[in-house]
């Protein structure tokens, strides 16, 4: 595990390729944060994040930057805010050619959700965001705001939140989110997606499955069983393990589901015929976790 230094501009990346190109900015050598990897980075440019767990949270996403995992894959990356607040923000990026974009990695730890996203294009695919929690007006794992984010290939599971906003995702204002081929799973203490008057999010291909607040519910109801949504036990192999990976008759698996689509973050990847099920986590069991 790592405990990133402070931040600072990483000027050495700057000496393996031209000014005038996308440059990688690797995480942490030169740059001993992820924060400080993204300060560095311009509109077009990668930040590359090497395996391991990081302690970071208020990371600020920049216009056009993409943060990823150095495989892709979010067993690779977790970024653990301690609960410290929001783990990852997305602010006031206003053009979708700009949108920023966050891939193949895990966000946990989160106790103002584990992204808020204000007025900004933001593009998620291939995370998992578990383990989160909000204890005011906003979603456990992710709080929209005039804002309408792409959410592909992702897995939410076992989040909270302590009032009756979306304990996976709340819809502020005029969001609008589109979720594709996404797992909403075992997440507490409200509707697993809340949405505004003026929000309407679109879901292709997902299963809404083990939420307390029910599944196909409130401003989503509509859209159970079309599209390819669906309600099912996704029989993760082993979340007190975090290993959110599908047992073989998962219907998450493209041969098992009408979509032919792989759905969440994880393929097939259990070791033995075992899938562990457990209850959802509350916000006291979260706590305990960081004593």
């Amino acid at each position: 595990m790592r405990q990133p230094g402070g931040i600072f501009l990483c000027f050495a990346a700057l000496w393996f390729s031209a000014p005038a190109r996308a440059t990688t900015w690797y995480v942490p050598s030169p740059c001993p944060t992820i924060q400080a990897g993204i300060d560095s980075a311009s509109a077009g440019d990668t930040v590359e994040v090497a395996c391991g767990t990081y302690y970071e949270h208020g990371v600020d996403m920049k216009s056009g930057v993409c943060l990823r995992s150095e495989t892709g894959q979010p067993d690779c990356v977790v970024i653990d805010g301690q609960l410290g607040g929001s783990v990852i923000e997305c602010r006031y990026i206003e053009a979708a050619d700009d949108t920023a974009r966050v891939e193949g990695i895990t966000i946990t730890g989160g106790s103002l959700g584990g992204i808020y996203c204000d007025n900004a294009f933001l593009t998620i695919s291939r995370c998992l965001l578990s383990r989160n929690h909000a204890a005011g007006n906003t979603g456990g794992a992710m709080h929209c705001y005039h804002s309408s984010p792409m959410i592909i290939d992702c897995t939410f599971s076992h989040n909270s939140v302590t009032w009756e906003y979306g304990a996976a995702i709340s819809c502020g204002s005029t969001s609008c989110p589109t979720l594709q081929n996404t797992i909403i799973a075992f997440c507490t203490g409200g509707e697993p997606i809340s949405c505004s008057v003026t929000s309407h999010p679109t879901l292709t291909c997902c299963n809404m499955y083990g939420n307390e607040g029910g599944d196909w519910v409130g401003c989503i109801e509509d859209q159970a069983g079309a599209s390819g949504n669906f309600s099912a036990d996704p029989q993760f192999c082993n979340p007190p393990e975090n290993n959110y990976g599908l047992g073989d008759n998962s219907p998450c698996l493209p041969v098992n589901n009408g979509c032919g689509v792989l759905i969440g973050a994880f393929g097939e990847s259990c070791t033995d015929s075992v899938v562990q099920r457990i209850e959802p986590l509350n916000w006291s069991t979260l706590k305990e976790a960081y004593r």
